[in-house]
């Protein structure tokens, strides 16, 4: 059995009370809603990455952050694979970039 593994860091980003997401646009998750984030660059540490993937998919910038947690979550994909995604979630804050 094959084991599709990727890393990603993920915010929970709330302004106002409310939940900031994104909408895929492409790849097999097209036209659904998920936590802004993604993948680390060569070099680079998991808070860069975060404020880099929020600011790239949003425009907003993070004014701070609490609550940093790892997760295992394991599902199957087009009934086939078994999968493992490591994800990195934080609670944050953000601004709209001005």
């Amino acid at each position: 059995m094959e084991i599709k593994n990727h890393f990603g860091v993920y915010g929970v980003c709330l302004q106002e009370g409310k939940l900031l997401c994104i909408e895929k646009t492409r790849g097999p998750y097209q036209h659904r809603f998920d936590l802004p984030g993604g993948s680390q660059e060569l070099g680079e540490g998991l808070t860069e990455t975060l404020k880099r993937e929020v600011l790239e998919e949003t425009g907003y910038t993070i004014s701070r952050y609490a609550n940093p947690r790892m997760y295992d979550v394991m599902f199957q994909e087009e009934g086939k694979d078994f999968c493992l995604r490591r994800l990195i979630e934080r609670s944050i804050w953000v601004e709209k970039v001005k």
